[in-house]
């Protein structure tokens, strides 16, 4: 019981100014897309996979959650949330790249989802890390 209320005040805090940043990303989202098509070029396409990519990302993030509440619980293969987890790490990838954030400034916003990624690995690690 405590432990799953200590798992989701991690992700609350670990995970909230990266999900406003991606709620951001993905009400900008049909903005972006306009712009492209009329022309103006495809400056912002990488802000685009990072949005898609970090839906994917908090995708597995979730169902790895699931998988520690309930091992039972079976939404996808743990290959699949591996990739997820990977493709959001090529998001925060193109997010910094792109916005040329300092690396200071990066760590204290990226940093936090990193670390509670990488505990949520540790708690489900006889699944996540097994080879397949």
């Amino acid at each position: 019981m405590w432990i799953r209320l200590l798992v989701v005040i991690e992700l609350v805090i670990g995970y909230g100014v990266v999900f406003y940043m991606w709620i951001l990303g993905v009400i900008a989202l049909p903005l972006v897309l306009f712009t492209m098509f009329l022309g103006v070029g495809f400056s912002a396409l990488p802000l685009v996979f990072a949005v898609i990519f970090g839906g994917f990302a908090l995708w597995g993030v979730m169902q790895l959650v699931m998988k520690i509440f309930d091992p039972a619980f079976n939404i996808a293969d743990i290959k699949v949330i591996r990739f997820y987890l990977c493709l959001g790490l090529s998001a925060f990838a193109i997010f910094i790249e792109y916005v040329k954030f300092n690396l200071s400034y990066s760590f204290v916003i990226f940093g936090p989802p990193l670390f509670v990624t990488a505990h949520l690995i540790y708690l489900e690690r006889r699944n996540v890390l097994k080879a397949s």
